[in-house]
C-alpha cells in the first residue's frame, strides 16, 4: 500500500507473514525481499487458522411462487409469512374474474398472464372465484370451463410447475349462495378430469376478515389464506426447477481428404470458368483473326490457380 511517501508491504512466505512498513518508495526483488530498510514484524498463524475450514454449505435457490388473484391482498401476507425458502410474485387484477366476460383474467389481464408464463414459475397459486359468486349472473359451470382454460395453458406452458387452486369466499347473501355451487362443481372436475392441482382450502371467515363491500378480504383475512397456502406449499415439498443448461453447439467435423480434394475441384473448376469466360469477352472485344484468344485464357488460368486455390497441387 503506497501512502505518499510512507509504505505498507504485506508478504506471504508459506505459513509466515511478514510486515514491513518504512518511508520512500520501495521495490521488492525476485527471492520476495525489500531493497528499502525498515521494520519487519513476523507473526505465526494461530492454531485454528492453519486447520482447514469446512466448506460453507451450498446456496439452495428459493422455490419462486406466482399468485393470480383478483387484487386481494393476501400474497403481500404470504411473501411476508415466507422469509426463507419462497420467492412470491403477485400478478394481481382488481376484480379479476375467472369465468369467460370482459373482466376475466385471461382477457383484462392479459400482459400480466403472459409475464407469468415467462417466469418460469416452480408453484403457481389461483385464488379466482370470489367476484364470480357475487354476480346473480354467473353460473357455476362458466367458472368451471374458465378455470380448466386457464389451468390446461399453465399445464402446457409450465409443465413442471404445481398448481395451488385457493376456494373462493365471500359473506353477501348472493356469494354465499353461489359459493357452495361453484366449490362442489370446480371439485367435481378435478377429480373427473384426474388433474394434479392442490386443493387449497380457506378458513371460516368472520366480518373481521373482509372488508365493507364482503367481498376484498382485511389484513387479518389476508394473514388467514396466506397461512393457508404457506402450509399447503410446505407440506408440497415442493424443490426449485434447474435452470435449462445452455445448447451445446454442434461439433465440427475435421475435413477428410475426400471432402477436401473435391471442395479443391469445385474451386478449380470455377476459377476455370471464369477465366475462361474472361478469354471469351476479351476476344469479342478485339476481334483480330490473327491473335486467337488462348494465350489469354491460360495467363488467367495460370494467375487465378496461383494466387486462389486453396490446393496448389490441383
Amino acid at each position: 500500500v503506497n501512502l505518499g511517501n510512507s509504505f505498507l508491504a504485506i508478504g506471504v512466505w508459506g505459513n509466515m507473514v511478514v510486515t514491513r512498513s518504512g518511508r520512500g518508495r520501495t521495490s521488492t526483488s525476485s527471492a520476495g525481499k525489500s531493497s528499502q530498510k525498515g521494520s519487519a514484524v513476523r507473526h505465526k498463524p494461530s492454531s485454528a487458522s492453519s486447520k482447514p475450514r469446512a466448506s460453507a454449505p451450498e446456496n439452495v435457490a428459493d422455490v419462486d411462487v406466482a399468485c393470480i388473484s383478483d387484487g386481494s391482498p393476501w400474497p403481500l401476507q404470504l411473501q411476508q409469512m415466507c422469509k426463507v425458502g419462497f420467492n412470491v410474485r403477485s400478478y394481481a387484477a382488481a376484480g379479476a374474474t375467472a369465468s369467460d366476460g370482459p373482466t376475466c383474467f385471461r382477457h383484462d389481464s392479459y400482459d400480466l398472464l403472459c409475464s407469468c408464463l415467462d417466469n418460469e414459475s416452480d408453484a403457481v397459486v389461483i385464488a379466482l372465484g370470489t367476484y364470480d359468486a357475487a354476480n346473480h349472473t354467473c353460473h357455476a359451470t362458466q367458472v368451471v370451463r374458465g378455470l380448466s382454460i386457464l389451468l390446461n395453458i399453465f399445464k402446457a406452458r409450465l409443465p413442471n410447475a404445481r398448481v395451488f387452486l385457493v376456494q373462493a369466499w365471500g359473506s353477501t347473501q348472493q356469494a354465499q349462495k353461489n359459493l357452495s355451487q361453484m366449490t362442489g362443481a370446480i371439485l367435481d372436475h378435478l377429480l373427473l378430469e384426474g388433474t394434479s392441482v392442490s386443493w387449497v382450502k380457506t378458513p371460516k371467515m368472520s366480518k373481521a376478515d373482509l372488508a365493507a363491500d364482503k367481498l376484498k378480504l382485511s389484513t387479518a383475512g389476508a394473514k388467514k389464506v396466506a397461512g393457508a397456502v404457506l402450509k399447503k406449499l410446505k407440506a408440497s415439498q415442493l424443490r426449485c426447477t434447474p435452470p435449462k443448461p445452455p445448447e451445446s453447439p454442434e461439433p465440427v467435423h475435421a475435413k477428410s481428404e475426400q471432402q477436401d480434394f473435391q471442395q479443391s475441384a469445385i474451386s478449380g473448376l470455377d476459377l476455370l470458368f471464369r477465366a475462361f469466360r474472361a478469354g471469351r469477352e476479351n476476344a469479342s472485344h478485339n476481334p483480330s483473326p490473327g491473335t486467337p484468344p488462348v494465350p489469354k485464357l491460360l495467363q488467367l488460368c495460370n494467375q487465378s490457380k496461383r494466387s486462389q486455390s486453396p490446393n496448389p497441387n490441383l
